[in-house]
């Protein structure tokens, strides 16, 4: 129950520095009232989504809060909470219901965009622009019944604003949704962004005994949810986007240099703006994962979001906190502050291995993103990579992560030279004198997976064509995944591996074939991603090609597959099962997909958002489940190994196990497919100390939002289970 005294510690630390949580700074007592703030506002985000009808389309945004560290290592600041489309990643993860709780109360409203003001990063403003646009496009028209409507129930109800910002204390500046939409669609609206339609609680309000923060949150989410899904991003609108940003950034840097940069030319590397040397990892280790999914990714992960830190000192600050070391680490420093602040769409990128050797470059196209879902290296941007291969490096290079070389101009032209970036070639498949083997036993290696399950999951493949891996969060799907589509090719390829992620907005257009914007205002009709790649394995008959889908059952699966249905049976793979697709121009042009491809699929056994798999693709597909692995003894060795203590170990394996047994017993509402694997644990190889601070932030920050997410219904049995994971 919220209290009007809660909301005092909002105003007690307002003043506060950096890591006041970590530091002592901020008093126990203190820090519970923070956690209870924060646990009523999402579970009242939970509760609301869960009564609102639309479970399966909306999702939960918060403040990443955990009580002995405060947001991020921020200095305390407000809480908040929100409802956001589940589609609505492109769109910058707005349109958001939401709540914030600060030391002026409760505001809580419905906002359309975040206001440019409220962004401190250049680079994030610049998104901002690009998005909103195409954001206010999908707002309903000012009169259309919908606003009308809502306008009627504002009226009936004092305390309602209309403004730009969606922060608390803001006052409205318009009279009315009608009037704050016809803003933000006149014809400048798109340059300011924001919009927000909220109320303010005061704590004295919250504080009389008659406040109800889930069923005021509940109803806020049902009037404005019909707002929202008219707000859900389509493919089109993520190109657009794109397009917007690129031009951008292009425009800008013709404003620094004699030629324009373009992310998307090829050949002239003196148009590329800026120059990089980076490794990806140790040893260049995820290099083929990265060349796979298209980007670069660093670690340094413990430190959270790095857009946070301001500066490299802020960054060093951060690396002492979390990262013991003998030396000074600026090199790491420089490295995370470059890869938020300094890299831009544009950029070139050569790829190394130690100190002496190029494996391959690419053209940076994308904004840095803070993955949180992924288990390592989650600080990411999008890449389009342009070769990969092994040349020698003409000079030694430094030993850093990333390094810019755009001042060495003579050591940029020879590493050109070296990879002949003029004409730029696509990365083509490796020879076979030039491939790496790769067998069971190798897939085997840093697997804790049973190998007798293995052999029958690649036996099940060969027969069946097609694959589904599930399991719970944390089985380690991905990384077994790539470790069976090499073992099923017999060596080491990523050339001949494609993954791509399913998710709400994906079509048959982005998977098969559509029509897409040509860039002269007009469409044509363009393959999809498997599309391509079937006719890339057609004219290699002789390899084995694997096609990767993450998330499978996040998808529309009938809308996405249409007639493959069918073709990917194992007994269809041939030209006499050759069907005309529903965009072919003409009726001779007919596809089948080649029996050298096989398909493995990824589903999540435990997010209750997403569909089952649909009946008629089930049939179709072989099933293996990965299960937590904790009790394993590679598991056990993994971590010592790492320098994870032995009785940390011990600790990790009895709880886990236990928790595992408590969750697969309950049958009403949870199950085996609910249970925490074990990869929360496994060390990413990034550096950080493995102790007793690592393990509970592990809980605190990944295993907590998901048990609350259990038993959402039963906060009090989440936090139970939480408390015997930290208990000494």
């Amino acid at each position: 129950m919220l209290s009007e005294a809660a909301f005092r510690v909002f105003d007690k630390y307002k003043n506060a520095k950096g890591h006041a949580f970590s530091s002592g700074e901020v008093v126990d007592s203190d820090k519970d009232i923070y956690q209870l703030i924060y646990n009523a506002l999402r579970e009242a985000a939970q509760l609301a989504v869960k009564q609102s009808g639309y479970a399966e389309s909306f999702e939960i945004r918060s403040t990443r809060f955990s009580r002995d560290g405060g947001v991020q290592g921020q200095r305390p600041v407000d809480l908040w909470a929100s409802v956001v489309n589940k589609e609505s990643g492109s769109f910058g993860w707005f349109p958001q219901i939401y709540l914030i709780a600060s030391e002026l109360g409760l505001e809580i409203g419905f906002a359309v965009s975040i206001h440019e003001s409220d962004y401190y990063d250049p680079e994030l403003k610049r998104r901002n622009r690009a998005i909103i646009p195409v954001l206010y496009e999908r707002l309903p028209a000012p009169n259309s019944d919908l606003v009308t409507n809502l306008d009627a129930e504002f009226a009936a109800e004092s305390g309602w604003q209309f403004g730009l910002k969606s922060r608390q204390g803001f006052k409205g500046n318009f009279g009315s949704l009608r009037e704050l939409i016809e803003s933000l669609k006149s014809p400048h609206g798109d340059l300011r962004g924001g919009g927000s339609i909220f109320r303010i609680i005061t704590p004295q309000q919250i504080g009389n005994g008659n406040f109800d923060l889930t069923t005021l949150f509940a109803g806020l989410v049902k009037t404005f949810a019909p707002l929202m899904r008219t707000m859900v991003p389509t493919s089109s609108d993520q190109n657009l986007i794109i397009e917007k940003l690129l031009p951008s950034e292009l425009e800008r840097s013709s404003s620094q240099e004699p030629e324009s940069v373009d992310a998307n030319e090829q050949g002239d590397a003196s148009k590329i703006r800026s120059v990089w040397v980076y490794a990806p990892g140790r040893n260049a280790e995820f290099w083929d994962e990265f060349y796979e999914q298209s980007i670069m990714a660093i670690g340094w992960d413990e430190l959270g979001d790095l857009s946070q830190y301001g500066s490299t000192d802020e960054v060093m600050a951060a690396l002492d906190l979390h990262y013991k070391s003998d030396t000074r680490q600026s090199n790491n420093a420089r490295a995370c502050f470059d890869f938020v602040k300094t890299i831009r769409p544009g950029d070139l990128v050569f790829v190394k291995r130690g100190r002496n050797l190029i494996i391959g470059h690419g053209i940076v196209t994308g904004e840095y993103e803070y993955i949180s879902e992924r288990p390592q290296f989650k600080n990411v941007r999008k890449m389009r990579w342009e070769s990969r291969g092994e040349w020698q490096s003409p000079d030694t290079m430094a030993m850093k992560a990333l390094t810019e070389i755009t001042n060495f101009p003579d050591f940029v032209q020879k590493l050109q030279q070296l990879v002949a970036i003029s004409p730029i070639e696509p990365a083509t498949p490796l020879p076979a004198a030039s491939r790496e083997k790769f067998s069971i036993d190798d897939a085997m290696v840093e697997l804790f997976t049973p190998r007798e399950d293995v052999e029958k999951a690649l036996r099940i493949w060969r027969t069946k064509k097609n694959l589904i891996l599930q399991g719970a969060p944390g089985v380690g799907k991905s990384f077994v995944a790539r470790r069976l589509a090499y073992a099923l090719m017999g060596y080491r390829d990523p050339t001949r591996v494609r993954t791509v992620q399913f998710h709400q907005s994906y079509s048959y257009e982005d998977f098969i074939q559509g029509y897409r914007p040509d860039g002269q205002r007009g469409f044509e009709l363009k393959p999809g991603v498997f599309l391509e790649f079937c006719e890339k394995a057609r004219i290699d008959p002789d390899e084995t090609y694997v096609f990767i889908i993450d998330e499978i059952n996040r998808g529309n699966l009938s809308r996405i597959f249409g007639e493959l249905m069918l073709l990917i049976e194992p007994d269809k793979r041939s030209p006499d099962w050759a069907t005309k697709l529903a965009y072919a121009k003409s009726g001779e042009e007919r596809f089948y997909v080649p029996p050298n491809v096989h398909i493995l699929g990824l589903m999540n056994t435990a997010d209750r958002s997403l569909s089952l798999v649909d009946y008629a693709l089930r049939r179709r597909f072989g099933f293996i489940t990965l299960k937590p692995q904790y009790e394993q003894p590679a598991f056990r060795h993994a971590l010592e190994q790492a320098g994870v203590s032995r009785s940390l170990v011990s600790r990790i394996v009895e709880r886990f196990s236990e928790l595992n047994r408590e969750i697969s017993g309950d049958k009403t509402n949870l199950g085996p497919g609910f249970c925490i694997g074990h990869s929360f644990f496994v060390p990413s190889g990034s550096g950080a100390v493995l102790d007793e601070r690592w393990y509970e932030g592990i809980v605190e920050t990944e295993i907590r939002p998901l048990l609350d997410e259990y038993w959402s219904d039963d906060p009090d049995h989440a936090e139970r289970s939480c408390a015997k994971l930290l208990a000494e």
